[in-house]
């Protein structure tokens, strides 16, 4: 056996039957490397969910829904999100659903009584009591911007809402923006992308990004964005500069061969479409690549390629089955999201401790109706 040299600390362990010497366990020192190799790694989620299934759940929703008259589409919808999230593992573990249809029925309510008895009261009150001009136009103006404010309250409301109803690991997701402000945002962002004609859209963008993932939290922890207006601009403005590039060759081939100029116009369909397709997802990995969890970072690895193969069977499925394949739709949809998702970095678990907050169903319905787009991708 050899013995350690002066200055060096003698290995541990112990001399074993035949005089060999036996490594003794790693210290702390020494695992504490390989304990970090094991956390600051890639990470992947995964999806389960099958159409087969989704389609028969699918189909007695549809069923009860018509035979109620539309009350139980609150439990149906209940009943699709837990089981796609319930298919959903992180980690070796899958995500669930404490939403009720109770609540959401309650929700849809409260979202009448808010929104809607209003907005009917101002837009058919003063006609039917015979009021004048000036009590019609305000009237029609606040009625207007009812229907304005209503994708603000319900955004917030909404993603409070499911947030709070969505656990991993018996520990809560929460959305602790105020609605105010997030009305300040929206009033702001709309009114500068028209005032702009549109060029402002990419930073309203950003900031309404920055706001959701900001005011989210896993338990106690906090996601961030730190994603900037001006990356997300040079996107929309390469779109631009496509869709003006394959305009200006049509109309050069129209006048230099005046022939080719219906095969010429055969690309201009596919060119608003293909640009929307290269915005949608360098729009996604700038979102996710800018989003961060305590020292993680996520990283999407959409391409325009994927997507579109993505968007090209879903329409296929959609148009030749008539709509029966949506299930599958759904499915395939969510595999493909979560698939091209990674987190990135160190990931401690240990000091995320449960602080959710409760939340009301109301502006998730509200979300329903007008169809607010609030998903995080």
């Amino acid at each position: 056996m050899n013995n350690p040299t002066p200055g060096q600390d003698a290995p541990k362990g112990s001399i074993g039957p035949g005089g060999e010497f036996v490594q003794g366990p790693p210290s702390h020192q020494e695992g504490a490397p390989r304990h970090r190799a094991e956390q600051d790694r890639t990470r992947t989620l995964k999806f389960f969910g099958s159409g087969r299934t989704l389609f028969g759940m699918w189909i007695v929703n549809v069923l009860l829904t018509l035979v109620t008259l539309g009350v139980y589409y609150f439990w149906a919808k209940v009943k699709v999100r837990s089981y796609l999230l319930s298919q959903t593992e992180f980690e070796g573990d899958r995500f669930a659903y404490h939403g009720t249809g109770n609540e959401l029925l309650v929700g849809g309510l409260r979202a009448v009584i808010l929104f809607g008895v209003p907005f009917l009261i101002l837009s058919y009150g003063p006609g039917l009591v015979g009021a004048g001009g000036v009590t019609l136009g305000v009237s029609s103006l606040l009625a207007s911007f009812i229907i304005l404010a209503v994708p603000a309250f319900a955004t917030v409301w909404a993603l409070r809402y499911r947030l709070s109803r969505t656990s991993w690991r018996g520990i809560r997701f929460s959305f602790r923006g105020r609605v105010r402000d997030y009305v300040t945002l929206f009033v702001k962002g709309i009114l500068l992308t028209t005032i702009t004609i549109g060029l402002y859209y990419p930073f309203y963008a950003a900031q309404k990004r920055a706001f959701m993932v900001s005011h989210s939290y896993f338990g106690n922890e906090r996601f961030e964005f730190d994603g900037c207006g001006n990356e997300l601009f040079k996107v929309y403005f390469q779109a631009f500069l496509f869709i003006a590039s394959v305009a200006l060759f049509v109309v050069f081939v129209s006048l230099l061969t005046p022939f080719l100029t219906p095969f010429a116009m055969l690309l201009l369909p596919f060119v608003p479409i293909l640009a929307w397709l290269f915005t949608l997802a360098e729009q996604r990995r700038f979102f996710w690549d800018h989003t961060c969890f305590r020292r993680c970072r996520f990283q999407s690895t959409v391409t325009v390629n994927n997507l579109l193969l993505l968007k090209l069977g879903n329409y296929a499925l959609l148009l030749f089955s008539l709509g029966l394949a949506w299930p599958w739709v759904r499915i395939r949809t969510m595999d493909y999201d979560l698939k091209h998702l990674r987190l990135n970095g160190l990931l401690d678990l240990a000091a995320i401790q449960q602080e959710a907050s409760d939340a009301s169903a109301a502006g998730d319905e509200v979300a329903g109706f007008v169809d607010v787009g609030f998903d995080w991708g």
